[in-house]
């Protein structure tokens, strides 16, 4: 949230993409690691129903992260409503994710923890 108020997108895009993958470790859809790719993780979902919108995602994230493409506050908001149309697939059961990724990669741009998860 923080980083979407300072208009900091391409962090914002970030956050989204990082609680989705931490969303579908706990549904337990893919296994998470530091190292993996994001095509490790799409690989993981091709046999779940919803594994196009995650491709969707994923490759939007990565234009937006690893392209760093400049978006206008309205592409954003679009980008922003795949990723929660996505999570609605599978609903957050704990909220204090969302909280722990925000905290973690408010002062951090790498990757998870080892420790985590």
């Amino acid at each position: 949230a923080e980083a979407e108020a300072k208009r900091r997108i391409n962090l914002s895009v970030r956050y989204l993409y990082l609680k989705t993958l931490k969303l579908l470790y706990d549904k337990r859809l893919i296994n998470f690691s530091p190292d993996k790719t994001n095509g490790e993780y799409f690989r993981e979902m091709l046999s779940h129903p919803h594994h196009e919108q995650f491709a969707t995602v994923t490759r939007n994230y990565e234009y937006v992260w690893y392209g760093k493409f400049s978006m206008s506050q309205v592409h954003y908001q679009k980008l922003k409503h795949e990723f929660n149309e996505f999570s609605k697939k599978y609903p957050f059961e704990n909220t204090a994710v969302i909280l722990f990724v925000c905290n973690f990669f408010g002062s951090h741009y790498g990757q998870l923890p080892s420790q985590y998860p």
